[in-house]
């Protein structure tokens, strides 16, 4: 069974037999890659649903939601705040900004946002091809191709990005309490990446009677959860400037969470993350579907997954969705079956696709550290494969990443040897020497993969809202 979703002992036979078509026809084969992306949170790990009290119409229902700040639908996030593992240079952010401003004006907000107290002003860099952010969405212009840092960071987020842009609350400016109720939002999440702010600014999230509230600091990473009551209030001095971009969030984005500081009621510390360094060819995967379309025929599924990968040049993509429609025509799979099967096949042509890269630690001491994380994966026979879990600033392997941004390393990249050893003893003996070799094969980035997760998240996105766990609520705050 595979990690996406339960595969009941009746259907497991069907499963196994419609992978080995697959496998046949694309020719794909197992591997520690492979491993190491089935091993990858989904993104149901993270979400929760509000179970109806017994007797209660729906309807009395989403409105006792509604007045308590939570979304009608019922599905909220497992933590208000998340603080990811990433940093960025803010600096440099707002260099690629403010030579872009410097031509064309802020956007202000629409009226219907203002008419929700969000007064906000946006400067977009992907947006709907069509009104209310039904997609197919596009990048605005040239802006990302003049901005090598801003695709680096939006690369690094491991998904495939909708609308972006950078969101602007003037001093003074406050955007009032509300949760975001478009359809959009309802397999969407967005990251906040703070590029000028001031101590004074506050950002709040929560149903009532549980707000929290946190300063965002510029150079780090956020995702909060916007289906929850939330509101923002810039009492500085300075305006505050963040990129803001929404993303359904492939599998590499869910380990970023997993691995994420929660704030708010269920409050968690993690490890600081690694610098994102500029990537100058850094290709970033904009969605290119419309969620209807995206819900509807396989083969309307395969149209919106290719048409997505040609972006980063991926043409296997219509050959996979050509063979993974014949596939499941009349293999009596459920819905999470037929997904999982996509994804798989398309992470195996990222993992042939991906060639390792050689990578040279040298210490200038005993005790310095490489700076990083691993945790063991088991391959064939003997031989070991060590995940990267973690990267630390400062350290040897992510001041290797600044120098050598198209041969970095990050999490979830396979360490295929040490200094030519591929068993797990002798591979960390030789993390202990002065100088380590590591043969990596990077995690993909950007492609199938997250293609592959994010079109087929809005496919069952119906569906999976019964997987997500059951999460208690206060009841008596929100009347």
């Amino acid at each position: 069974a595979l990690r996406e979703g339960t595969c009941p002992a009746a259907g497991c036979g069907r499963l196994e037999a419609a992978q080995e078509k697959m496998r046949e026809e694309l020719g794909w084969a197992d591997s520690s890659c492979l491993q190491a992306y089935q091993s990858l949170p989904s993104r149901a790990a993270f979400f929760h649903r509000v179970p109806k009290p017994a007797g209660m119409q729906q309807p009395q229902f989403e409105a006792l939601l509604a007045r308590g700040a939570i979304h009608p639908g019922g599905v909220v996030l497992a933590s208000e705040f998340y603080e990811l593992p990433l940093r960025v240079n803010a600096s440099l952010l707002l260099e690629e900004a403010s030579a872009l401003q410097q031509e064309e004006e802020w956007e202000s907000a629409a009226a219907a946002n203002q008419e929700q107290g969000v007064v906000s002003s946006h400067f977009r860099l992907v947006q709907s091809e069509h009104p209310d952010l039904t997609g197919p969405f596009a990048a605005v212009g040239d802006r990302l191709e003049r901005s090598p840092y801003t695709r680096s960071v939006l690369a690094s987020l491991g998904g495939v990005v909708g609308n972006t842009a950078y969101m602007k609350v003037d001093p003074g400016g406050e955007v009032g309490a509300h949760f975001d109720t478009s359809p959009y939002w309802d397999a969407r999440v967005r990251v906040h990446i703070p590029v000028q702010t001031n101590p004074n600014v506050t950002f709040s999230c929560g149903q009532h009677g549980e707000v929290h509230q946190l300063h965002m600091e510029a150079g780090k990473v956020y995702v909060f959860d916007n289906h929850l009551g939330h509101a923002v209030r810039n009492d500085g001095a300075e305006a505050r400037i963040h990129l803001t971009v929404d993303l359904v969030g492939a599998r590499r984005f869910w380990g970023l969470v997993s691995g994420a500081k929660r704030v708010g009621s269920q409050p968690r510390e993690a490890t600081v993350g690694s610098m994102v360094p500029v990537s100058w060819n850094a290709t970033v995967l904009v969605e290119r579907w419309a969620d209807q379309t995206a819900r509807e025929s396989c083969s309307a599924i395969a149209a919106a997954f290719a048409a997505t990968a040609e972006q980063e040049r991926r043409l296997e993509a219509s050959r996979i969705g050509v063979a993974w429609c014949a596939t499941i025509a009349n293999a009596s799979l459920s819905r999470a079956e037929e997904i999982s099967l996509l994804q798989t096949a398309s992470a195996a042509a990222d993992c042939s696709a991906t060639s390792p890269v050689s990578v040279t630690l040298t210490k200038a001491d005993q005790q310095q550290r490489l700076g990083f994380s691993f945790s063991p994966l088991a391959g064939p026979g003997d031989v070991t494969r060590m995940v990267v879990t973690e990267i630390l600033p400062g350290g040897l392997l992510d001041e290797w990443n600044q120098r050598h941004p198209e041969r970095a390393v990050y999490v979830g990249g396979t360490i295929e040897s040490v200094n030519g050893a591929d068993t797990l003893d002798a591979m960390v003996g030789g993390l202990k020497s002065m100088a380590a070799t590591l043969v990596v094969r990077p995690t993909w980035k950007p492609g199938l993969a997250e293609v592959a997760d994010s079109v087929s998240a809005i496919h069952r996105l119906s569906e999976a809202k019964s997987e997500y766990s059951v999460v208690g609520v206060a009841h008596e705050k929100s009347a």
